[in-house]
């Protein structure tokens, strides 16, 4: 009975195992199905929350394109009505321009219709544009114009001369990243397509240079965060190489170094880093330089992060530069924008008005120190045989190359 009953109490125990084996199971089964559902939902749930945000900002980009292109612009009715054809031999440099108006021998008027005909025709996306245009100011243009003209009516020409409107009547690009009244700052971002993201004020640089007397008739295009050779996003589209449509005209101010390189505007406001100023002029043949680091204000311009906070840009700055056809034009935008009114608005700014002395005298036997390799990473042949042939033509003209090795090697830079 004994044994018989121990055989009864360890079946039922077994059984009792089984089972609760089973539900265990069963339990575990079901926290893996009900895991795996809750999982799948939230997966799904996001996939949806990004493909509304997606279509919220592409929609938000297609409104703000809409808005550009629904923008009247009443100078082009008066180009329409004029009958006389463009002469390429009227797209002055920015130094012709000022010397023509306060001679008489150039209209400020006449100048911004011919600018605003040429980026209609080549700086727009249709017909024979390479898209290198995000906004346009162009009644606001001519409205300043025929202000010059008035100006020049009241007072003698010497007293303009001398007034310091060093850029009078010249038409003008500002890249899409520099602040000007009224316009976005979107650095290629579709989520900065927003009304808010209208500029309420210039940055300083644009109120400095319009006090000499330029005139901001269109802004350029970007890359995206403005930290690629090209110039491409998801609003404005991409920017066209307008010696070759099938390439780029480099970047992030490609629009910028188009709209110089088809001479819709003798000069543009760019910005650079790591050669977002000169890898466009290289493209697109023109001339692109990049002053030193504070050189000049970059207050009012926008850093392509949430509430435009510091990343790299502490370490790496960026700074504004001029993009135009020739080298006197660089020179006389920065005469234009080293003045006592930009250092007195930004501290950080050094200053040191542009040295006219040394620029004219444009002597021979300066010194110049070079260097190939930062010790990290190796330029390609293509750039040292470029590196190498800018030696050779600045030592044929007179100067002395001095090779030397950066206090730092790439590594530790980018450590930095």
């Amino acid at each position: 009975l004994n044994y018989s009953y121990r055989g009864h109490n360890k079946a039922t125990t077994m059984e009792s195992t089984t089972k609760g084996s089973s539900s265990t199971a069963s339990a575990t089964h079901l926290a893996i199905v009900a895991t795996a559902t809750l999982s799948s939902a939230y997966v799904i749930q996001t996939l949806l929350r990004k493909y509304d945000t997606r279509k919220k900002l592409r929609l938000m980009a297609e409104e703000a394109v809409q808005r550009r292109d629904d923008k009247v612009h009443k100078v082009l009715e008066i180009i329409a009505s004029k009958t006389q054809q463009h002469d390429d031999a009227c797209c002055y440099s920015a130094l012709e321009t000022r010397e023509g108006i306060i001679r008489g021998n150039i209209s400020a008027v006449d100048n911004i219709i011919q600018s605003v005909r040429r980026c209609v025709l080549y700086g727009r996306k249709d017909g024979q544009g390479v898209n290198a245009i995000t906004e346009e100011f162009y009644d606001e243009g001519y409205g300043e114009a025929v202000k010059i003209m008035s100006l020049l009516k009241k007072e003698a020409n010497e007293e303009v001369l001398l007034s310091g409107k060093l850029l009078l009547g010249v038409p003008i690009s500002v890249k899409d990243c520099v602040a000007v009244k009224g316009a976005l700052q979107t650095g290629g971002l579709q989520c900065r397509t927003g009304e808010e993201h209208r500029s309420a004020e210039d940055s300083l640089i644009v109120h400095i240079l319009r006090q000499a007397g330029a005139i901001p008739i269109c802004r350029g295009n970007v890359s995206q965060v403005m930290m690629m050779p090209e110039s491409s996003n998801n609003i404005w589209g991409t920017t066209l190489n307008p010696w070759d449509l099938d390439r780029t005209p480099g970047g992030s101010s490609g629009g910028e170094g188009a709209l110089v390189a088809t001479k819709c505007i003798p000069l543009a406001v760019g910005t650079d880093i790591g050669g977002s100023i000169r890898i466009p002029a290289t493209y697109c043949g023109v001339v692109g330089f990049k002053p030193t680091p504070s050189r000049l204000s970059m207050e009012g311009s926008m850093r392509p992060r949430k509430d435009n906070r510091f990343g790299m840009a502490i370490t790496i700055p960026a700074v504004c530069g001029p993009i135009a056809r020739c080298v006197d034009d660089c020179a006389l935008f920065m005469r234009a924008a080293c003045v006592p009114d930009l250092f007195q608005a930004d501290p950080y700014v050094p200053p040191i008005p542009f040295d006219d002395k040394i620029y004219a005298k444009k002597e021979k036997g300066l010194r110049i120190g070079y260097f190939v390799s930062d010790g990290w990473f190796d330029p390609c042949q293509a750039q040292k045989r470029a590196m190498d042939e800018t030696i050779s033509a600045l030592e044929d003209a007179g100067h002395v190359c001095i090779p030397f090795h950066p206090p730092t090697n790439g590594w530790d830079t980018y450590g930095l």
